[in-house]
C-alpha cells in the first residue's frame, strides 16, 4: 500500500523516518522520557519533556534538590544542570503512595497515579533501590505526647492533605508546616485527626487568631472562620483524602460501605 501511495504522490507517502522513531518509541524501555528541543523563527525556543510518571517525578525532585542546595529557583535549576554549570549527585528521595495489594499502582505527588509503564518503571527502580517503607494505616490512628509528630505521621498527613488547607493556597504539603488545629499548649492532641498542613504564611495568621477552622471527620471537608465573620470551604487534595480513598478499598470493603452509607 505504501509502495502504491509513493507511485501516486510522493508527498503523500508515509515517512519512514518518522514510522521508524514511533517504533523505537515503541520498544523503548519503561523508564524512558522523551525530550524535544525546538526553536522558530522569531527567536522563541523550548524544550518539551514527557515519560512515566515515575521517571519524570525522579526529574523533578532532582531538580528540587539542586535548586536548595545552590540556592536557586527551579528554572534556574533546571537551566544550571542541562547546560553542565551543575555537576551535583544529591541524593534524591521519590515519595510514593500505594496500597498493600501488589501490582498496585503508585500515588506520585503532582503527577497523580501510574499507568501500566509507569508502575513497571517504579518496581523496576524498586528493585535497584529497595524502598523505605512506612506503614500509613498504623499512624492512622497513632499519638504521641510530643509536640513534633512522627515521620509516619507526617507522611500521612501531607497524603490526606495534598496541599496547604487554606482556600485557594497551592503550596505542597510536603513544603509546609503541620498546624495544630486545637493547640498543643491548649491540649490538643500530636495525631493526624488534629494535624494539618499550612504553609508558614498561612499558619501564621492562624496562630495570630485572624482565623480558625473546623474540619467534618466524615468528609474530611474544611471550614475556615475567620475574625470578620465570614466563612470558607476548603478539602483535602492528597490521594489519601477521604473522597479520594476509594482506590484503597478493596471491591468487598467498597460494596459494604456503599450498603452501610
Amino acid at each position: 500500500l505504501r509502495e502504491r501511495i509513493q507511485r501516486i504522490d510522493a508527498k503523500l507517502a508515509p515517512n519512514q523516518k518518522k514510522i521508524k522513531d514511533r517504533k523505537k518509541e515503541k520498544d523503548a524501555p519503561f523508564g524512558t522520557c522523551r525530550g524535544t528541543f525546538y526553536g522558530q523563527d522569531d527567536g522563541d525556543a523550548g524544550l518539551n519533556v514527557s515519560g512515566d510518571a515515575a521517571t519524570i517525578g525522579l526529574m523533578e525532585r532532582y531538580t528540587e534538590q539542586i535548586a536548595r542546595e545552590h540556592k536557586l529557583s527551579r528554572d534556574d535549576a533546571l537551566k544550571a544542570i542541562l547546560t553542565g554549570e551543575v555537576k551535583a549527585t544529591p541524593k534524591v528521595v521519590l515519595y510514593m503512595f500505594t496500597s498493600k495489594t501488589p501490582g498496585s499502582s503508585y500515588y506520585i505527588p503532582n503527577f497523580g497515579w501510574t499507568d501500566a509503564d509507569g508502575t513497571a518503571a517504579v518496581d523496576a527502580m524498586l528493585e535497584e533501590n529497595p524502598p523505605h517503607v512506612i506503614d500509613l494505616d498504623a499512624a492512622e490512628g497513632a499519638e504521641t505526647e510530643a509536640y513534633v509528630p512522627s515521620a509516619a505521621m507526617r507522611a500521612l498527613v501531607q497524603a490526606r492533605d495534598g496541599t496547604c488547607l487554606w482556600p485557594g493556597c497551592g503550596v505542597k504539603a510536603e513544603n509546609c508546616q503541620l498546624d495544630h488545629r486545637v493547640p498543643y499548649d491548649e491540649g490538643g492532641k500530636t495525631t493526624p485527626s488534629n494535624l494539618f498542613s499550612l504553609c508558614a504564611h498561612h499558619h501564621n495568621i492562624k496562630t495570630d487568631g485572624g482565623a480558625f477552622y473546623i474540619m467534618d471527620p466524615h468528609t474530611g471537608d474544611i471550614v475556615w472562620l475567620f475574625d470578620d465573620g465570614h466563612w470558607e470551604y476548603d478539602e483535602p487534595q492528597g490521594p489519601l483524602a477521604p473522597k479520594n480513598k476509594n482506590w484503597a478499598l478493596t471491591v468487598g470493603q467498597a460494596i459494604a460501605a456503599r450498603r452501610a452509607a
